[in-house]
């Protein structure tokens, strides 16, 4: 039986990536903490776990050897990550493990992105302008207005279009004060990050890398909050690409994998369309969040999941489009603070619609300045591009959110 060991399985992508590799008839082992498995791990993640490894994830380099020196006789055949903190985590344990996965010599670029910028920077790969900055300070008034954002945390915490001084020394403040990742409590880096505004539609592409070759599984158009913050609050798969458009950005795409030193597992690549071109923000070595996944396997009928376990277990992986349609979600938020207690449908929603609330009765709810800030959504698929819109609109039209 092959086993396959993953790193945090407790998201959305992590049970995917589980129950993909269970009906794969795959032996699942999961490295979490004690703490996170016995007080919020759902029951059924838990049947579906063969067995656990937990780690207090204080120190990487010291907690990857003492994992590998738990697990290094269980034949494990791939290593992944549930959980974008962790994508170094899994290559850094592949690595020793002699399982296949991306260029170990790199490992620090999947998670830093001043790193990753100044690669990107290096190779000319085309990238929004990108300094680090301590203080106020060191930045000068014809700089503003920049984005500002913490290097290596994630879901959008922290990051800010900032106008001036004042404003960016209250982000700095926000991301110092808030420099410990969740669940699991450790310490992230200090490094500040701001980068050039860059204007136009954001989206981004979903791409399988095996044995060094590169293939695209989706576009996928990415709904964001304007002005100030940067939260997602929906996405669209297939996104509408033009054909010579998508050439641009997939050499582009391409060519920052290969420079990071992707060889086997899954990349998801954020990027904006300026009018000179596409510019890629960031890549992570992990599948997509917010259902992203499941948008693919309803659009197109691709389990990225079985993909990514697949590549880095060594396989061959065959990529079939077993349905052509596009699929979408739309995020239910608040634009105020509230104290949150149900959301009631007006009219009953179509049967291919789903809707999942995540939040409880009595949970204060924040408005939308990272991807933290959500009630639940709704997602449903359609025929065309142009349908899909407007049965999104149509159905969250019926919700409506009650609050105390």
């Amino acid at each position: 039986m092959k086993r396959l060991l993953i790193f945090e399985p407790n998201t959305t992508s992590g049970i995917k990536i589980v129950n993909t590799a269970k009906n794969m008839g795959i032996y699942v082992i999961a490295v979490t903490s004690e703490n996170l498995f016995k007080t919020i791990y759902p029951k059924d993640l838990k049947n579906n776990i063969d067995e656990y490894v937990f780690c207090n994830f204080n120190n990487r380099e010291e907690n990857i050897k003492d994992i590998f020196k738990t697990v290094k006789n269980y034949g494990i055949n791939g290593v992944v990550s549930g959980f974008e903190f962790f994508s170094d985590w899994a290559i850094s344990l592949a690595h020793l493990l002699n399982v296949p996965t991306n260029n170990y010599k790199n490992v620090e670029v999947f998670r830093d992105k001043l790193l990753m910028s100044r690669l990107f920077k290096k190779y000319h790969i085309p990238s929004p302008k990108t300094f680090t900055i301590s203080s106020s300070k060191s930045v000068k008034i014809q700089d503003f207005p920049i984005l500002v954002k913490p290097s290596n945390n994630a879901g959008s915490f922290g990051v800010i279009k900032v106008n001036n001084k004042k404003e960016l020394d209250l982000a700095i403040k926000n991301i110092k004060e808030n420099d410990t990742e969740f669940p699991h409590g450790f310490k992230l880096n200090s490094k500040i990050i701001c980068q050039e505004i860059l204007v136009g539609p954001e989206i981004s592409v979903e791409v399988i890398a095996n044995k060094g070759q590169f293939h695209l599984l989706a576009f996928t158009e990415k709904i964001t909050t304007k002005g100030k913050y940067s939260a997602e609050l929906g996405h669209i798969i297939p996104a509408p690409i033009d054909k010579y458009k998508s050439f641009e950005i997939l050499d582009n795409v391409f060519s920052a994998m290969r420079v990071m030193g992707f060889i086997n597992g899954v990349a998801h690549a954020e990027l904006i369309i300026t009018n000179n071109g596409p510019r890629i923000i960031e890549i992570g070595a992990r599948l997509p969040g917010d259902f992203i996944p499941d948008l693919l396997e309803k659009a197109l009928g691709i389990n990225e999941a079985k993909l990514y376990i697949e590549s880095v277990m060594g396989n061959d992986i065959n990529i079939k489009h077993t349905k052509e349609c596009f699929a979408g979600i739309k995020f239910i938020t608040t634009n105020k603070k509230i104290k949150f207690k149900k959301i009631s449908c007006t009219n009953q929603l179509s049967t291919d619609t789903s809707l999942l609330i995540y939040s409880k009765k009595g949970d204060i709810i924040n408005p939308t300045h990272d991807n933290m800030s959500r009630i639940g959504h709704i997602s449903t698929y359609a025929d065309s591009y142009l349908q899909l819109i407007n049965k999104l609109n149509i159905e969250s039209n019926k919700l409506f959110l009650e609050s105390d």
